[in-house]
């Protein structure tokens, strides 16, 4: 056994080791004008017209049940009708026909003479009025001003220009109550025709061999006007289905010479009695008629609304429209709860004269009668 030296081993010192200096990696930072800046164009946009769309009708499957019956509304649609528009009439309407305007402005025209103007401007003076006079002092001036003047105006006033303008403002006035009660009566029968459940007439048959008309069951002469030997394809003994209307008119009056300041007031009786001569007119009375709902017939209310004044939100009362506050009220359900005033009352009138004129005592439903007493919010009808 041969004994072995260990290996030899040999520590390196910290000085031993070569530095060789290391460069930092190099860096390079790019600037904003390095960048190159490419205009990208931005991406294109199509615009589909209406007609780029294909329109499918789409038709429920024969076998799939739908949710209302065929012959009922859909349901989107409202329940309730609505308060119909108010056909009006008011007095420059009634001025407007009748020329009443241009003839005052020609009579102001021929005003202009001094003589007539100056005893019209006399007799005009408040202080001089026989109204105010008080002493027996002052009528008699009053009474010898008139007395001074009379031939003057008298003489102005029955000129033939003035008579021949008088007579036209009478022609024109009477054909104005005629135009406009036409119209009335017009406006009346077209909503009660979009309105009524009444059946389409059935044209009658008639026989183009010969004539033969299956409603008069006779032949008809044939038309030789228009074509040669044609017989005509309607017969002439059918009228048009019309309906009749009925005016009903309230027993308080349009406010002709009402001390009441305010719009001018014209007419009176005139219209009811141009009515008179083609329909049936009624009077009713007007009692709660502009106080009761006429869906529900409960108490309504003058409608209300917020409203900015002078930088605050203040609640006013709206005049012409009334609200029902009945939460069991179609209307209140459907969301229509604001009416206008006038056509909302119309209507009530109507729905009293039409219920008075179908009751054999004359008396119209319990919320528009006199003799419905109300309790502790029930009703007793009083007879």
């Amino acid at each position: 056994m041969t004994p072995q030296e260990p290996p030899e081993t040999h520590t390196m010192e910290p000085t031993d080791i070569p530095m060789t200096p290391q460069e930092p990696p190099e860096t390079h930072t790019m600037e904003p004008t390095d960048i190159p800046m490419t205009p990208q164009e931005p991406p294109e946009t199509h615009t589909m017209e209406p007609t780029d769309i294909p329109m499918v009708s789409q038709e429920p499957p024969e076998n799939q049940p739908m949710d209302f019956e065929p012959d009922e509304p859909p349901p989107n649609k409202p329940k309730v009708s609505r308060v119909p528009r108010s056909h009006s009439i008011t007095a420059e309407n009634v001025n407007e026909i009748s020329h009443m305007n241009k003839i005052a402005k020609r009579r102001r025209t021929r005003l202009n003479d001094t003589t007539v103007k100056g005893a019209l401007k006399a007799i005009s003076d408040p202080t001089k009025s026989l109204k105010r006079a008080v002493t027996m002092k002052e009528v008699d001036e009053a009474h010898h001003i008139r007395s001074e003047h009379r031939k003057t105006l008298q003489g102005f006033e029955t000129t033939n220009a003035r008579l021949k303008d008088q007579q036209t403002q009478r022609l024109r006035t009477n054909q104005a109550w005629k135009k406009l009660g036409s119209a009335e009566r017009h406006y009346v029968q077209e909503a009660g025709r979009e309105q009524s459940d009444l059946p389409p007439t059935v044209p009658p048959t008639i026989s183009p061999i010969d004539g033969f008309c299956s409603e008069c069951q006779r032949h008809h002469v044939p038309n030789t006007f228009d074509q040669d030997f044609a017989y005509s394809t309607q017969c002439p003994h059918l009228e048009p289905q019309t309906l009749l209307p009925v005016m009903i008119t309230g027993l308080a009056g349009t406010g002709v010479g009402s001390r009441i300041g305010g719009h001018t007031r014209r007419g009176g009786k005139k219209l009811r009695h141009e009515h008179q001569q083609h329909c049936v007119v009624a009077l009713t009375d007007e009692f709660r008629t502009s106080k009761v709902c006429i869906y529900c017939f409960h108490q309504v209310q003058q409608a209300r609304s917020r409203r900015l004044i002078n930088g605050e939100i203040k609640t006013v009362r709206v005049h012409g429209a009334l609200e029902c506050t009945n939460p069991a009220c179609p209307s209140f359900q459907e969301g229509y709860t604001i009416k206008p005033r006038d056509p909302h009352a119309a209507v009530a009138i109507a729905l009293a004269g039409i219920s008075a004129l179908s009751n054999p005592q004359r008396q119209p439903i319990a919320p528009f009668s006199r003799n419905f007493v109300r309790v502790e919010g029930h009703g007793s009808l009083v007879v």
